[in-house]
């Protein structure tokens, strides 16, 4: 599977989308029954929220209108496989849309976006933390983990090509 492409826009140059607060207030209404607050997160090519609705946090990911929806689907199985096998394992889990749907779609200037809604893990990014033993050490267990609970997991989306962030790539 190669790179998305919209009318051969790379989802990498393709415009994100740009929700307004308001816009995304009324979406979330709609689809997810939440009055919140949003707080804006920082995305390379989508458009995310920290969602706080009622005391619960989410996050809340506004897919650039490029992507690829097996690519979104793959991930969104992935999670509840890793969730299933492993379920101590700190995996966001995905909050289904009122009708059930793990994946609803939002309308923007930029196109049709797939959005999906997880619960909040609370945690720093680690780029904000020194890289210590411990810390490695953690790291290294966590990745361990991860790849025993993905053991035997399959998608049709597991194989793309040209993609930057496949650690196959790496």
């Amino acid at each position: 599977m190669n790179e998305p492409r919209v009318n051969d826009i790379s989802v990498f140059d393709h415009p994100g989308p740009q929700l307004s607060e308001r816009e995304v207030d009324e979406f979330l209404l709609r689809d997810y029954g939440l009055s919140s607050t949003l707080q804006p997160l920082v995305s390379e090519r989508d458009q995310n929220f920290l969602v706080n609705a009622g005391g619960c946090e989410y996050v809340l990911k506004i897919a650039n209108a490029a992507e690829d929806r097996t690519f979104l689907d793959l991930q969104n199985r992935l999670l509840a496989h890793i969730a299933e096998v492993d379920p101590g394992l700190g995996v966001p889990r995905l909050v289904p849309a009122r009708d059930g749907r793990g994946i609803a779609e939002w309308n923007s200037v930029a196109g049709m976006h797939a959005v999906r809604l997880f619960d909040y893990l609370p945690g720093k990014l680690m780029s904000e933390v020194e890289r210590t033993p411990e810390v490695l050490t953690g790291l290294g267990r966590l990745m361990g983990r991860i790849s025993r609970a993905t053991k035997g997991f399959g998608h049709p989306g597991t194989h793309r090509e040209g993609f930057l962030w496949s650690l196959d790539n790496v």
